[in-house]
């Protein structure tokens, strides 16, 4: 299950500065913290052994679809380190998928 302690939001404010001095829009912020945050799941989930249900996967991989559609519609900026954290989570994603797809046969 899921067990999240609510975090903390960052204040607007301290958002709008941080993202004026990295010269990003705070959407931009959002989402890389958003890709980072998904990628560490990912990442977490495929060093662990346990094994993972299909759904569980597909579920991460649609998060993943999504946030990536989501950069490129709204044509913000990540940072390449960003862009790594999701291009890692999406190779790792479909590692497992095509594991998970061999031990279901």
């Amino acid at each position: 299950g899921e067990q999240r302690a609510p975090k903390g939001r960052a204040s607007i404010d301290y958002m709008r500065s941080r993202a004026s001095l990295e010269g990003r829009t705070v959407n931009s912020l959002e989402l890389g913290r958003r890709s980072v945050e998904l990628s560490h799941a990912i990442q977490g989930m495929a060093a662990s052994n346990a094994a993972v249900e299909m759904e569980e996967l597909e579920e991460l991989h649609d998060r993943l679809l999504d946030l990536e559609a989501e950069i490129a519609e709204k044509g913000e900026r990540v940072t390449d380190s960003e862009r790594q954290e999701l291009e890692t989570a999406s190779s790792l994603l479909k590692l497992k998928m095509a594991q998970a797809t061999e031990e279901t046969k």
